[in-house]
C-alpha cells in the first residue's frame, strides 16, 4: 500500500503539488499493476492476486484518478489560461482534451477489467491487452507534459492564498468519499 498522500490543506506553498506529484506516482504503480495483470490474462496465468491488484486499479481510476483530474481541472489549468502566455494555454487546453480522452477510454476498459476482477471470460484477452497499452500510453504521455511544462508554470503563477484555497477545497470534497470508504485490507501473507 502506498503512503497517505498529504493533506492539500496542509500550511506551505507545495503542498497542493504534493498531493498532485503523489497522485501521479500512485497512477504509474496502477497502470504498471494493470498491465501486469492483462499480460497474466493473455497466458492464462492470472491469480488471485493478480486479480486483487487489478480490482484496486480498478477502483483507483474510478475514485481517485477522477478526484485527480478535477483538482487539476479546478487548482492548475484555470493558472496557466489566466497567464496569456500561449505555451501555458495551449498546453491547458490539450491537458484538459486529454482528460476527456482518458476518461472515454476509461469508459470502455474499465467494465471490461471489471468483469476480469470477477473470474469473467467474456472480455478477449487480446484486443483488452491492445486497449491496456493504448490507455497507459495516453496516461503516461498526459503525466510527462504536466510534469514538465504544466506544474512548473502553475507553481509559477499560483500565490499562497490561491494555494490554501485549493487545499481547502480539495479537502472539503474529499470528505463524503473519505466517510463512506471502508478501510483497506491488507493482503494475506502466502
Amino acid at each position: 500500500m502506498s503512503p497517505a498522500a498529504p493533506s492539500p490543506e496542509r500550511a506551505g506553498a507545495s503542498a497542493l503539488f504534493e498531493c498532485l506529484d503523489q497522485a501521479h506516482q500512485h497512477m504509474r504503480a496502477e497502470l504498471l499493476h494493470m498491465n501486469r495483470a492483462v499480460d497474466s490474462l493473455m497466458q492464462g496465468q492470472l491469480q488471485p492476486a493478480g486479480r486483487e491488484q487489478l480490482q484496486h486499479a480498478v477502483h483507483w481510476f474510478d475514485t481517485t484518478a477522477r478526484e485527480h483530474h478535477l483538482d487539476e481541472e479546478k487548482h492548475v489549468f484555470p493558472a496557466l489560461q489566466a497567464s496569456g502566455d500561449p505555451q501555458a494555454v495551449e498546453a491547458a487546453s490539450r491537458l484538459r482534451q486529454d482528460h476527456g480522452w482518458i476518461e472515454q477510454n476509461w469508459l470502455e476498459i474499465g467494465p471490461l477489467l471489471s468483469a476480469v476482477v470477477n473470474g469473467n471470460h467474456w472480455p478477449e484477452p487480446e484486443p483488452l491487452q491492445e486497449s491496456v497499452q493504448l490507455f497507459t500510453r495516453l496516461c503516461l504521455e498526459h503525466l510527462a507534459l504536466e510534469e514538465s511544462l504544466a506544474y512548473p508554470l502553475a507553481r509559477e503563477r499560483l500565490d499562497a492564498a490561491a494555494l490554501a484555497a485549493a487545499g481547502r477545497e480539495m479537502t472539503e470534497r474529499r470528505k463524503p468519499r473519505a466517510a463512506r470508504q471502508p478501510p483497506r485490507r491488507k493482503p494475506a501473507k502466502p
